[in-house]
């Protein structure tokens, strides 16, 4: 069966050759993206609807339009996403929000500069140690692949090393949708705070050793909370991670250890200070406000030559879980296994995600009494959710 859906792949992807993956205009280039879910979990939470049934659903994931800007040294990014969401309150909301938006200078092959809404620089990669489409629990505590205003300069001029420095004066702006503040990309902490004057810092140091390749590496994030009500001091927050990759043959490693911290007035509308209000994806929720985050991955590569509807496969195993100080709030634990298919311009994930505190692989927030989240995680259930994500990429 999925070597009949690849050679449909095959045939629709026919119809926009690579040659013409994307539009050139001057120093433009424009492209974009269409990626629709197939889902199945243990407590229907992206239907809430028993007239689909039990046997999974397709979804429309994301559209997205790129726009890539290069002349002589001027580089820049632009990146716009529509989404259909799904609120079990609302019965479905579409939303939208700018991904991407900067302006850069490369001074020469190994330095350069970007102005605008650009990547926080912090982990191993710009995705964590994931290679999933859910990413593991550092993106939905705000330390992997979060987007913010401010400009960054990376430098690789010191030989084996790279090094990132960079300010945000503030998070993302919020797009449109019904989440508020919620409506945006990458998680920020919201409502009673807002961030504001964000320095970061990451040194990687790479190392060929014998037959294997490796990356050590150390990122450092400080930021001030900016109250948003009377009555209230402002706080801040830290983060600082331990990280590696390493390579051998076909297999890749990658592990990180993170600290945070986040620091707020006790009289912020909760119980204390050992919740903080994140948001992301039109949904916003109380994370717990200091915690160790370890995580790892091990994915191996399979180079498929004799087979014309596969280019390759690429399996993976990751674990991460975040350690929560608060004595009476449960952990929140995910481990995945999966598997990503490359075909031409189409990208596919096969996943399967079993997560004790995780609010996209278990029920909703709003109509559990506050299990299977980011913050006090009142449950122990250990929930799954199956998830195909078909991507065309052009």
């Amino acid at each position: 069966m999925l070597k009949l859906f690849f050679l449909l792949l095959s045939i629709l992807s026919c119809l926009w050759s690579s040659e013409y993956s994307s539009i050139k205009a001057g120093p433009f280039s424009i492209g974009g993206a269409v990626r629709i879910n197939y889902i199945q979990d243990s407590q229907d939470i992206d239907t809430q609807n028993a007239s689909k049934g039990s046997q999974g659903v397709f979804d429309l994931d994301t559209v997205r339009v790129n726009i890539d800007f290069k002349q002589d040294q001027f580089i820049g990014k632009f990146e716009h996403r529509w989404y259909a969401g799904y609120d079990p309150l609302e019965n479905g909301t579409n939303y939208s929000f700018i991904h991407t938006a900067w302006l850069g200078y490369e001074f020469d092959a190994k330095n350069h500069i970007e102005v605008g809404i650009t990547r926080v620089p912090f982990g191993p990669t710009a995705y964590g140690i994931s290679n999933s489409w859910f990413f593991d629990q550092h993106y939905y505590v705000g330390l992997a692949d979060d987007m913010d205003l401010g400009i960054k300069f990376t430098s690789q001029s010191i030989e084996n090393l790279k090094l990132d420095f960079a300010y945000f004066y503030s998070a993302q702006e919020d797009g449109v949708g019904k989440g508020g503040e919620s409506t945006r990309y990458g998680y920020d902490i919201i409502d009673e705070y807002h961030e504001k004057n964000q320095f970061n810092f990451r040194i990687i140091y790479s190392q060929d050793i014998a037959k294997s390749s490796h990356e050590f590496g150390m990122s450092l994030l400080y930021s001030q909370l900016e109250a948003q009500n009377n009555g209230i001091e402002d706080g801040d927050r830290y983060a600082v991670s331990l990280h590696t990759k390493s390579h051998y043959k076909n297999f890749t490693l990658k592990t990180q250890l993170t600290r945070y911290s986040v620091s707020v007035d006790r009289d912020n509308n909760r119980v204390d200070d050992t919740l903080v209000t994140m948001g992301g994806f039109n949904y916003g929720e109380g994370v717990a406000s200091k915690a160790w985050l370890p995580s790892a991955s091990l994915s191996y590569m399979i180079e498929t030559p004799s087979l014309e509807w596969l280019e390759y496969v690429l399996p993976y195993i990751e674990y991460s879980n975040i350690i929560k100080d608060e004595s009476s709030f449960n952990n929140s634990e995910m481990i995945m296994l999966g598997a990503a298919w490359a075909r031409g311009n189409w990208y596919i994930y096969s996943d399967l995600a079993f997560a004790n505190g995780n609010y996209f692989v278990g029920p909703y927030t709003s109509s559990d009494g506050g299990t299977n989240n980011f913050g006090a995680n009142s449950g122990n259930d250990r929930e799954y959710r199956l998830n195909i994500n078909f991507g065309y990429y052009f």
